[in-house]
């Protein structure tokens, strides 16, 4: 999305009730803005961020009669909904409040709004990503067997010849060279093959931790066992 198609942060700041308070002085839109919540304070500032980008930085100082916690976060100057603003915000109250919920004294209904739409978030769309990540799993007991066969002969292979990891959703295979190794796994089936180096898979895992062997991709990398290989090939399962 566009900066064109986005929203001003500060104006949604004001239609979700924040006003204009003279007291905060360090902000490069005069005068800034705070938020009463009858038991809080939250301030809005524009500021320079961290990253030498334009922000809106928030401040406060969240007490009860349990715990105290200082509230300090940056959001964009431009922002794609109202919804977003509210989702933003009520997640960072939520994670400063005793019990992860924040309890103003008056009542708020944008609170209400921000905590529906927590999906909103950017770090919630990573978290899908990575929920949905192709993975699949196998037992240990026979995993063991397979990976040391597998280090044998990647070990033949001239090093830079690829060793190919698929998975249909029911057997895990592994070409690599003229052979074809493969084993019961579960899973979801992968749109793809990963592709690794025969010198990276000639080193057999020691260690296998759990009762289960996890084969499964990640951005740029490819991980069995806990042990994580960069360089990853990726190819559609329908390549020879």
């Amino acid at each position: 999305m566009s900066d064109e198609s986005q929203l001003q942060t500060w104006e949604v700041l004001k239609e979700l009730g924040f006003q204009a308070d003279p007291t905060v002085v360090y902000s490069d839109i005069r005068p800034g803005l705070s938020f009463d919540f009858g038991n809080f304070k939250l301030s809005a500032s524009a500021v320079m961020g961290r990253r030498f980008q334009d922000v809106v930085l928030f401040t406060g100082v969240l007490s009860t009669q349990r715990s105290l916690s200082e509230v300090q976060f940056e959001m964009p100057r431009r922002i794609e909904s109202r919804e977003k603003c509210a989702a933003w915000l009520a997640w960072t109250l939520d994670k400063h409040a005793v019990d992860h919920v924040f309890q103003p004294r008056m009542a708020v209904d944008w609170l209400a709004l921000g905590r529906a739409n927590q999906r909103l978030l950017p770090w919630y769309f990573d978290q899908d990503a990575y929920e949905a990540r192709p993975r699949c799993s196998v037992d240990k007991e026979l995993a063991r067997p397979l990976l040391k066969n597998l280090a044998k002969i990647a070990e033949q292979l001239p090093p830079m010849e690829k060793v190919w990891f698929s998975f249909d959703g029911e057997v895990l295979k592994i070409r690599a060279g003229k052979e074809l190794l493969a084993l019961a796994a579960n899973g979801k089936p992968w749109s793809n093959r990963y592709g690794l180096s025969a010198a990276q898979m000639s080193k057999p895992i020691r260690r296998l931790p759990g009762e289960i062997v996890w084969f499964e991709s990640w951005e740029d990398y490819f991980t069995i066992a806990g042990c994580r290989y960069q360089g990853v090939i990726i190819e559609p399962v329908n390549q020879p």
